[in-house]
């Protein structure tokens, strides 16, 4: 019996790191580029503010399938785009079409958060395609499909001599004729490290090649920024120690000249990210560099040298055969998605057959992206929509880590499990707490963070004041506390009532939130200030369905323009830090 799943949080993420590769062995893809240790580093270092979407299938428990998404502003990607040379759902073989079939039908039926499915780097051989397309038909969505990149590569079960015959004279000489120009200069040495003893210095010693190369001005460089340089290092150090990792590095004289980092894995060698010394290019050190680590794959009885995505003229010169690497581009039906599906998909794939308009396009697009700069869309938290906070939510508006000790006071335990999954420690006092916080059996500044869920059945209006100055007691010097409050006229206490309550105790740095459609079972989560945030809701998110949601539509509209929305909305969150 097949069973779905889907995992939006870090921890559930973690819990997968068991299973996740003994999946992918027996994968129809099985590809460095899918591998937990590779996926999860990268999640780790850009996840920034994009969502996790990882779906999982499972067969009378045991585990068939996984998607490893993310949706970031509605568009669904593989997890580490645009990184990954190669990515795709990951299915066992023996269930492969059915693994797939029910994570795209999962996808498009109980994931209504997208506009855009983007998948890239699907190698052409994937059944991910055409289920893709079939499924895509039959829910009459904009479907797209192109040839993304080329991945040439060599297959090296043969000898290395045969190889080089089969290229011919023409070739050969060209290698030879740049290694005696480089003996010329100099002394030439190479110098190979693989598992521990790539340490972190000689990831430097490629971060100063990489400065001195052709890619620091007119390419792209890998190690170009700070975040990228921390993933590499992490990714070193983990692949380092499973064997998957080399580095070459051709010197002159003592001084590096040029390297290679390539990936060793399933019985391939993967050229990841090369550069030169661009002060030696007469000798060619990349051909020079190229033609030793390939002859090592050889002698090595490799399966296959990758070149991975990329047409250069190098690669082309080398390889024997390539791979194609494809896009696929699902979008639901709209005025805004059907002119964003033309636009960068359709458009682009015409305009790619002209380098002309290709530059024309660039700059317009350019431009487009500097005036949304301009537009502030407002803080908008993502809430579950079922059954109240998850963890990534509660995360947005909660400055929470794993040694904090929170306080919940409570009936919700959804939230209080999902803040057991964050916190050291969570004291829970139930529903039939009623309004004597001082008798709570707790020291004095011991709680990081308190949570009080639907506080009007729980305190007294009278006592607000003096219960809030016994809770503040509880808390640590710059410890947070979070009202979850019902509206007056939806049978809660006036808006204003608790942030002076707050003021009077001396609380700083008050926000107030709106929690829509109520805190208990919020689809989204606003700043109650931000005018904006509450317009691009309207536009995007609101449901007009029946009369009552229009006239709602109509009411939300005009109390946000005048910035009354606060006295209109069913319930807020309150939060506010103790100094």
């Amino acid at each position: 019996m097949f069973s779905i799943s889907l995992i939006e949080d870090e921890i559930g993420f973690k819990k997968l790191c068991n299973e996740w590769n003994g999946l992918l062995a027996d994968s129809t893809i099985n590809s460095i580029f899918l591998t937990y240790e590779w996926l999860f580093t990268w999640w780790r270092c850009f996840k920034d503010d994009r969502r996790l979407l990882i779906i999982i299938v499972r067969k009378n428990g045991m585990l068939i399938g996984i998607a490893p998404l993310m949706v970031k502003n509605k568009v669904v990607e593989f997890i580490g785009t645009p990184f990954n040379d190669e990515a795709d759902f990951i299915v066992k073989n023996d269930f492969s079409r059915d693994a797939a079939h029910l994570i795209i039908k999962f996808l498009m039926k109980e994931c209504p958060f997208w506009n855009i499915i983007n998948l890239r780097e699907i190698p052409t051989n994937s059944s991910t395609i055409a289920i893709l397309n079939e499924i895509a038909r039959a829910e009459n969505l904009l479907y797209s499909s192109s040839v993304r990149s080329i991945s040439p590569f060599i297959k090296t079960n043969r000898e290395w001599d045969e190889f080089l015959k089969s290229k011919g004279s023409k070739f050969r000489n060209n290698i030879k004729r740049n290694e005696r120009l480089a003996e010329d200069m100099g002394q030439i040495s190479y110098e190979t490290f693989a598992g521990d003893s790539i340490a972190d210095s000689i990831i430097k010693r490629l971060f100063d090649i990489e400065r001195c190369s052709w890619k620091e001005k007119g390419g792209a460089p890998l190690f170009d920024n700070d975040k990228n340089r921390e993933f590499f290092i992490n990714i070193k150090r983990i692949f380092s120690s499973k064997g998957w990792i080399v580095a070459h590095i051709l010197k002159l004289n003592d001084r590096d000249i040029a390297f290679q980092l390539c990936f060793d894995y399933d019985e391939k060698i993967l050229e990841y990210t090369t550069a030169y010394d661009k002060e030696y290019s007469t000798i060619s050190p990349g051909s020079i560099i190229l033609k030793n680590i390939i002859k090592d794959t050889f002698d090595r009885k490799k399966r296959e040298y990758d070149f991975l995505r990329g047409d250069e003229g190098y690669k082309k010169r080398w390889a024997d055969e390539s791979r194609n690497m494809w896009q696929v581009v699902i979008s639901r039906k709209g005025v805004y998605t059907a002119l964003n599906f033309y636009f960068n998909i359709k458009l682009r794939g015409v305009l790619n057959k002209s380098p002309i308009l290709v530059a024309l396009y660039d700059v317009l697009a350019n431009r487009w992206e500097r005036l949304k700069s301009f537009i502030n869309i407002g803080n908008i938290i993502r809430g579950q929509g079922e059954g109240g906070f998850n963890q990534i939510d509660i995360s947005f508006i909660m400055p929470l880590n794993s040694g904090n000790t929170v306080l919940f006071i409570g009936k919700n335990t959804y939230i209080a499990e999902t803040l057991s999954e964050i916190c050291k420690k969570v004291l829970i006092v139930n529903k039939n707490f009623i309004c004597e916080p001082q008798e709570i059996p707790i020291k004095r500044e011991s709680i990081d963070l308190i949570i009080i869920e639907d506080i009007k059945n729980l305190f007294n209006k009278s006592a607000i004041s003096s219960q809030l100055s016994d809770l503040k007691a509880l808390l640590k010097n710059g410890g947070y506390i979070y009202l979850f409050v019902f509206n007056k006229w939806n049978g809660g206490y006036s808006y204003n009532s608790y942030n002076k309550s707050l003021i009077r105790n001396g609380f700083k740095e008050i926000e107030n939130y709106i929690a829509i459609p109520n805190h208990n079972n919020p689809k989204f989560i606003l700043n109650a200030n931000d005018k904006s945030a509450m317009k691009y809701y309207l536009s995007c998110h609101f449901e007009r369905d029946s009369i009552y949601k229009n006239i709602l539509f109509i009411c939300i509209k005009l109390f946000s323009n005048i910035g009354l929305i606060k006295y209109i909305v069913p319930s807020y969150i309150i939060s506010a830090r103790r100094e």
